[in-house]
């Protein structure tokens, strides 16, 4: 409880300084004394790096570094898929201030340095983490609906051989989100791209094993009605993933869930016992053993999230 009485204080402190402050400059400056104005930093003096990440997507992104570039395309199209509709640049803010917010909770409340750095890490890696679970759950059910949007297709192009009509109708009766895939790929057909271009986006936004082969049976069928009856047999493959798909992830869900549970439950139990156990409190913050012992569950966090990431398998 010290420590947050020593907090509000200090922000306390820093505001009524800052505002006598600038109340006294306010009042300077309506005396016209020109050498108070504050000179100007201007844009030519930010760091490069800040500069064009600053300004990405208004032609500069060559400019980027490789590996910031890297990072902002993968990080732009996780959140697009994921259905979380905020800037990059917004999102590394975040991550940064996690980070920033974790280290310092580390230092002043556990006075663990060690803690301090695994606990900013897991943080920023928090975010991540629940981005790739979004887009995995995006995936299976577009794997979902594109059994039924097989068939759907293979009957529509049964009856009219054309690759155009079947994917027009085909997406009319498809729900999102594979549907606003498809209607996107009908779009582009209708505004006279070619079906190179709307199968090469189609390859993109169906990264996987089977969402490929229909791309491909798709390009095939614009050339060649008779590979119809390919389309039944994928439809039925896909239907059988469907059913691998459910088996794992019932046996994961739980097991996921509750790893993730009693690992975000660190923190909150560290910060319970040390104000209901001050016995406890002062070993886990200044014995070598407890210092140990708080390094070792932080770590845990951290491992769990990485490992998360790997098994998760997404593609993006």
């Amino acid at each position: 409880m010290d420590y947050f009485q020593l907090a509000f204080v200090a922000v306390f402190g820093v505001g009524l300084g800052v505002s006598s402050g600038g109340l006294c400059y306010s009042a300077l400056r309506l005396l016209k004394a020109p050498r108070l104005a504050l000179p100007r930093r201007k844009s030519r003096e930010m760091p490069p790096v800040i500069r064009r990440f600053l300004h990405q997507g208004q032609g500069n992104e060559d400019e980027l570094p490789p590996w910031l570039k890297q990072w902002s395309e993968r990080t732009s199209l996780m959140l697009k898929r994921s259905g979380v509709h905020i800037p990059v640049m917004r999102y590394l803010v975040g991550l940064l201030a996690g980070g920033a917010g974790g280290f310092i909770t580390g230092v002043t409340l556990m006075k663990n340095l060690p803690a301090a750095v695994i606990l900013a890490l897991s943080i920023a890696l928090a975010p991540d983490v629940v981005l790739i679970g979004r887009v995995q759950n995006r995936r299976n059910k577009i794997i979902e609906q594109l059994a039924a949007a097989v068939r759907i297709f293979a009957a529509e192009f049964g009856d009219t051989p054309q690759v155009p009509r079947a994917l027009s109708i085909t997406a009319q009766k498809v729900p999102a989100p594979l549907g606003d895939i498809l209607r996107q790929a009908d779009t582009d057909l209708a505004a006279g791209k070619s079906i190179d271009d709307v199968c090469l986006y189609l390859m993109k936004e169906l990264d996987f094993e089977y969402g490929r082969m229909f791309v491909q049976l798709l390009r095939l069928a614009w050339d060649d009605a008779a590979v119809r009856p390919l389309f039944t047999r994928l439809a039925g493959r896909i239907a059988n993933l469907q059913g691998l798909i459910y088996k794992n992830a019932s046996g994961m869900a739980y097991s996921r869930f509750m790893g993730m549970f009693v690992n975000a439950l660190i923190l909150p139990e560290f910060l319970l016992m040390r104000s209901v156990v001050p016995e406890t409190g002062y070993f886990l913050v200044y014995n070598p053993l407890g210092r140990l012992l708080v390094v070792v569950c932080f770590l845990s966090i951290l491992v769990g999230m990485i490992l998360d990431r790997v098994l998760s398998g997404v593609e993006t």
